[in-house]
């Protein structure tokens, strides 16, 4: 379904008119030391990855005047070697076709639900050991599902309900949908307030209230998400998370940070640091370092970006870069 569904938005993206359909993406490639602490075992992990790396297209045609024919395929890739040779696994994202026009935009397909805006707004680690998802999840594309986004000035308002087509070995089938909802209002002095919720029925309902300021080289943004779960096999059973992070650019460089904390009832608190440093070389090659730190009592804490190790504490230290294009 996967080959078959971007095939199709392939076939079809390339009939458009040239001048609106692109190609982009990242090739992201970091190396990194991980070393998880428990009751004085410790483990280090040296690690290469990728985890970043995807790629897209996206573009639109005109019907008329008023009324754009939308589409978008975005498609990760990760590369894992193994004894003999390099092997290749890839995950769609996205991929979706619309209409927008003055009234609005409906999008059809695999998709993000509302609340990945929020997460992505604010994630200034993004892609990296220290990332949001760390401790805010979950963050996963929907299957056949409708997306509404409207502009009204200042507010921005974006309305989805899909389908989780994992969810349809399950023998409980009411499970499947997934309904979302999210509203940002923007001000002049660059604040922006957002507030989000998504609801799986008898799974979990997730909601989120976020601010974040960006003013010229300054950034600073405060997420709170409270998680009320149905199901055992959601991580983290009914949490509240807090995550706070702080940039500042000079010229080509980004200095930043982030904390944040994790209640649920399954373990003990969740705790995460992590202070890094970016440098645009020019418009697509930037590089970048980060030192990140997780704390759980119970031995459960583990880092993003395909981290192996767990452990009561948990830090890596890494360098990459991100080519986009």
């Amino acid at each position: 379904m996967r080959i078959l569904g971007f095939c199709t938005l392939l076939a079809f993206s390339t009939s458009v008119l040239a001048e609106n359909f692109s190609i982009y993406g990242q090739a992201q490639a970091h190396l990194s030391t991980e070393r998880a602490k428990t009751r004085g075992q410790v483990q280090v992990r040296e690690a290469v990855g990728d985890e970043g790396t995807f790629i897209g297209f996206k573009g639109f045609k005109p019907l008329n005047h008023n009324l754009d024919v939308t589409y978008m395929n975005e498609t990760a890739l990760h590369f894992k070697k193994g004894h003999n040779d390099i092997n290749t696994f890839t995950h769609q994202k996205q991929h979706w076709v619309g209409l927008r026009s003055v009234y609005g935009e409906w999008r059809v397909g695999k998709q993000y639900m509302p609340n990945k805006v929020l997460v992505h707004e604010m994630n200034q680690f993004k892609d990296q050991y220290g990332a949001a998802t760390a401790l805010i999840n979950p963050d996963t594309s929907v299957s056949d599902s409708v997306l509404y986004i409207q502009s009204l000035g200042n507010t921005e308002v974006a309305l989805g309900v899909g389908r989780d087509r994992k969810g349809w070995l399950s023998p409980a089938k009411q499970n499947h949908k997934v309904l979302g909802g999210l509203i940002n209002y923007k001000t002049a002095q660059g604040l922006v307030f957002s507030a989000g919720v998504e609801k799986k029925p008898s799974t979990y309902v997730d909601s989120r209230l976020s601010i974040n300021y960006q003013k010229q080289s300054n950034q600073l943004g405060v997420l709170f998400q409270q998680l009320d779960t149905k199901s055992e096999q959601i991580l983290g059973q009914d949490s509240k998370a807090l995550l706070v992070n702080a940039s500042h650019t000079q010229g080509k460089t980004t200095l930043k940070a982030q904390i944040g904390r994790k209640e649920d009832k399954s373990s003990a608190s969740t705790q995460l640091g992590a202070i890094g440093v970016d440098h645009q070389v020019d418009k697509k090659l930037r590089l970048y370092a980060e030192h990140s730190v997780m704390r759980d009592k119970d031995g459960s804490a583990q880092l993003g970006v395909g981290a192996r190790l767990q452990g009561a504490h948990v830090q890596a230290t890494s360098v990459g870069l991100v080519y986009s294009f």
